[in-house]
């Protein structure tokens, strides 16, 4: 009996110390948002455009297929191929689009969501024509989406309405009115740490006192031309959304990076505040895959704004492919973050300390498990 009232003992510290362990992260206090890291190191997932056609491709076409080939590569917001459907066997991408789409015009552009979205559906099927290529890679509403993240609102929350303007209308007072609750009532975390406790190391990269709790609104018509494609966009990312009448909300953050879609009577104060509540939290789970959403398809170099020195990170620079400025955004130089003056001897300090702790309660988890196995052979 004694025997295993020690043993009982050992596995309860045991579990204490696990806990510890794992609450070893908020012993300093995070305070970088999700919002706020998302935005800063989550790169976007780029979407998958190929170009299908028959045998040949016209001069204007060629235009257009070196239109998308600015927005490709290794930084780029799309993968672009072009696969020749005439006389070659069939296979992969091109056998399924064969299969599904044959009837479509050729040459045609598939547009598919980011390989990790998982999402089955396509976002369409388009002409290649100029005229698609612009809508699909930028529009309006996608502009002052841009617009709003690099000038530090920490999310937006878009309407698409509906058929019922009365709805509409309804739908924009609670999300307004649960927003205007949340920019007074939200603090963010370095604001709530506990007695005694300091920033992490991670903490210490942002100026916080120019951090600030910025919900916005914005509200836009299904049947907006301009629009169209991203609205499929986002229609098209959860079954049954385009079946729905009713407005709904989609809550932006990071690098236009959506939580997932409201409507009907999921549109509510609570719910809009529990959306804001994990935006404004500390950043636990730092891989952008841990964290839902779904990334849109903005074209914007996000990286080209941050100037960094070092880890810390001090503005804003210039907008993406500057030969197509007037054509996507034309975001203003906007200062976010300097003058940290965040000592380098306080970053060592804080890393020493976790590293201590850390060492010690491995020794010590080491030590209970070789007690264990020692009762146990005994």
């Amino acid at each position: 009996m004694r025997k295993k009232v020690h043993t009982r003992f050992l596995l309860v510290v045991s579990v204490v110390f696990i806990v510890y362990l794992s609450c070893l992260g908020h012993l300093f206090g995070s305070s970088v948002p999700v919002y706020r890291y998302a935005l800063e190191r989550w790169p976007s997932e780029p979407y998958v455009v190929t170009i299908f056609y028959n045998g040949k491709i016209n001069q204007q076409q060629k235009k257009v297929i070196n239109y998308y080939e600015k927005f490709a590569g290794t930084q780029g917001v799309i993968t672009l191929s072009a696969i020749d459907l005439s006389n070659r066997p069939l296979f992969g991408d091109a056998l399924r689009f064969s299969q599904n789409y044959i009837k479509k015009k050729l040459p045609a552009v598939l547009v598919e969501y980011p390989i990790h979205s998982r999402i089955k559906v396509i976002v369409g099927i388009y002409p290649l024509n100029m005229n698609s290529a612009v809508q699909i890679m930028e529009s309006p509403a996608r502009r002052e989406l841009a617009r709003r993240l690099l000038n530090d609102d920490s999310a937006i929350f878009m309407q698409i309405d509906g058929i019922d303007p009365k709805e509409n209308a309804k739908c924009e007072r609670i999300v307004l009115k649960a927003l205007k609750q949340m920019n007074v009532e939200f603090k963010l975390p370095h604001e709530e740490l506990g007695e005694g406790a300091t920033l992490d190391e991670e903490s210490l990269k942002y100026d916080t006192d120019k951090l600030n709790i910025k919900f916005s609104f914005l509200r836009i018509s299904k049947q907006s031309k301009a629009d169209k494609i991203f609205i499929d966009i986002l229609l098209n990312s959860e079954k049954g959304l385009k079946q729905i009448e009713g407005p709904l909300i989609f809550p932006v953050y990071g690098r236009a990076r959506v939580l997932f879609a409201f409507s009907q009577d999921g549109i509510n104060i609570e719910n809009m505040k529990d959306a804001g509540a994990f935006l404004v939290k500390p950043c636990s789970h730092e891989a952008k895959d841990q964290n839902p959403g779904l990334d849109l398809l903005l074209p914007v170099s996000w990286d080209n704004f941050f100037k960094r020195e070092g880890d810390q990170l001090t503005g804003i620079t210039s907008t993406i492919l500057d030969e197509y400025k007037n054509e996507l955004f034309t975001i203003e130089n906007v200062d976010l973050k300097k003058n940290l003056n965040i000592k380098n001897e306080t970053l060592k300090k804080q890393f020493l300390v976790k590293l201590i702790l850390t060492l010690v309660a491995l020794i010590f988890l080491f030590a209970i498990v070789a007690v264990l196995m020692k009762k146990r052979k005994s």
